[in-house]
């Protein structure tokens, strides 16, 4: 995700980067979608981490009336997977599956994006991942 790598680590999350950095609305081909997607999951994390929702909630409402819009809505769903589509930089557009893992404790998640081998999403991941490792990037 162009321009996350410059967010110290501990700031990098996926809604933060929806809401907060200049390049998500370019890098989500359906950003209005990725919004209410993230929102609606960050409600199902606030019954088990409140204090640290409420944390990243009152960061985000400051920052963005978007955000505060949707939080207020009060959409609820747990995401399990699905499709992503993104344009990159210099790949171009890619359309993604997703699959999210959970902690045991349901604290933290991990949203995985990848390919069908074959497909040219997969080869322009191996390109991206080839040109990561050339440049010393991630």
């Amino acid at each position: 995700m162009s321009g996350l790598a410059d967010w110290p680590p501990g700031r990098r999350n996926m809604i933060r980067y929806a809401f907060l950095h200049p390049a998500a609305r370019t890098v989500f081909t359906d950003w209005d979608r990725v919004a209410r997607n993230s929102v609606a999951h960050l409600h199902t994390a606030e019954q088990t981490a409140p204090e640290r929702t409420a944390a990243l909630v009152a960061e985000l409402s400051a920052a963005s009336g978007e955000f505060a819009a949707l939080w207020l809505r009060h959409d609820v769903w747990v995401k399990r997977g699905g499709e992503t589509a993104f344009h990159h930089p210099a790949l171009g557009p890619l359309t993604l599956t997703n699959e999210v893992l959970n902690t045991a404790d349901h604290s933290q998640r991990v949203l995985l994006y990848q390919a069908a081998p074959g497909t040219a999403e997969h080869d322009a991941l191996v390109l991206l991942a080839m040109t990561a490792q050339d440049t010393g990037t991630s």
